[in-house]
């Protein structure tokens, strides 16, 4: 893991490695699945939404903050992404799709279909990342 931060209600996280991505988005949601929403006083409805790209970007100092953080356009796209994936779900583009493919490595993504993205970001094709056989 390169970097993690909270923004908001949501987690960032920077990975070299879409396949540990994808890994570290199912566990997340397992650990949300595991939880006794209903024991912890919190609604049944409570789910994670997890989106994820894979792309460049700019590493750099914060000059607010003076530390390491990242920056450009592919992280602008994948804070797009997770207001518009379905609770309890991960989303992923294309390219973290593609990625994942030539790995091979136990991951099925389902195509979802162009998916219109948040704050007027366009549409993207998104597909439905889940544990698989990777053939």
């Amino acid at each position: 893991m390169l970097y993690r931060n909270t923004r908001g209600d949501g987690l960032f996280v920077v990975m070299a490695d879409a396949g540990l991505a994808a890994r570290c988005a199912l566990k997340l949601q397992a650990a949300m699945d595991a939880i006794d929403l209903a024991q912890c006083g919190l609604p049944d409805s409570l789910a994670l939404r997890l989106g994820g790209h894979f792309g460049p970007v700019y590493e750099a100092v914060d000059p607010v903050l003076g530390l390491t953080n990242y920056f450009g356009a592919h992280v602008s796209r994948t804070a797009r992404i997770e207001p518009v994936t379905p609770p309890g779900e991960v989303y992923v583009t294309e390219q973290f799709a593609a990625r994942l493919a030539l790995d091979r490595d136990g991951f099925d993504c389902d195509y979802v279909g162009l998916v219109p993205a948040a704050k007027g970001y366009g549409n993207l094709r998104m597909y439905h990342l889940r544990a698989g056989g990777g053939d």
